[in-house]
């Protein structure tokens, strides 16, 4: 007995893409910033040092916050020792309307001179005058501790965002920090970015561009990238257009594939 075998046969469509024209970039963090610090003091300390992975929000060096929080102390205290005073000018101020609205009465009944009545009634506005000022003197010491507020915040710096330091400035504790000094490079090596120039005879192939692979040196792998940003202007002495290809950056045996720094080419598909 003979059976009949059908084969059937699977066409994979194959799509070719062409290489409109080539570049090459410098690899860069997509975010990469100086970690400065905004007040004049000393370390008090380090948290994280070059390697360390940080998330946002962490914090990364404390600053000396001694003085700003004597400060504080003291701003407070002024503010107990005018409240007291405060209770203190309230009851006077009870006590002299008091005394004001009796010889009120009694000057309703002739049984007191204007003289008298016009005495009590400085003696109340005098109370009601002394109170206002303490009240005015409360409300400026708060105005003060609220303003001092946001510069104690300055002495902790946290990060920004998610991220890898990669410099650390050899930070010591108690170094003496200046406003502006930089403390840490922190760079976010999760997305990388590559900065092309593109001349101005690739301008029409950039438009008809829809795949982008990128390579690097020493390795064998090409990553495919996306074009974020291209510049509105065109350098007068190159003749070519900036032009930013982000590329997400994989981990590899633990670390991150790409680096900051390292050279890139770049094919530009149709």
């Amino acid at each position: 007995m003979f059976k009949t075998l059908f084969i059937f046969s699977l066409i994979i469509p194959i799509t070719f893409t062409q290489v409109l024209f080539q570049e090459t970039g410098e690899v860069l963090s997509s975010m990469d910033i100086q970690v400065s610090s905004l007040v004049n003091e000393k370390i008090q300390k380090v948290y994280h040092l070059k390697g360390a992975h940080v998330n946002k929000g962490d914090l990364l060096v404390e600053l000396d916050s001694s003085s700003i929080k004597a400060q504080i102390d003291a701003k407070k205290f002024e503010v107990k020792v005018i409240e007291s005073q405060l209770m203190r000018a309230k009851v006077s101020t009870k006590d002299a309307l008091r005394e004001y609205k009796r010889y009120q009465e009694l000057y309703s009944k002739k049984s007191t001179s204007k003289q008298s009545l016009d005495k009590y009634q400085s003696l109340h506005s005098m109370a009601v005058s002394d109170e206002q000022v303490l009240i005015a003197q409360i409300e400026e010491k708060k105005a003060l501790l609220v303003g001092l507020q946001p510069t104690l915040k300055k002495y902790k710096i946290h990060a920004p965002f998610s991220g890898t330091i990669l410099e650390d400035n050899d930070l010591s504790i108690g170094q003496l920090i200046n406003s502006g000094d930089s403390l840490l490079r922190l760079c976010d090596l999760s997305k990388m970015k590559v900065r092309v120039q593109v001349p101005a005879i690739q301008w029409h192939n950039l438009q008809e561009t829809k795949t982008i692979y990128l390579k690097f040196d020493g390795l064998q792998q090409k990553l495919i990238g996306k074009l974020t940003w291209i510049a509105q202007f065109v350098d007068p002495k190159t003749r070519t257009k900036s032009i930013e290809v982000h590329v997400d950056n994989p981990f590899v045996n633990n670390s991150r594939l790409l680096s900051p720094g390292m050279f890139s080419f770049i094919e530009f598909n149709d």
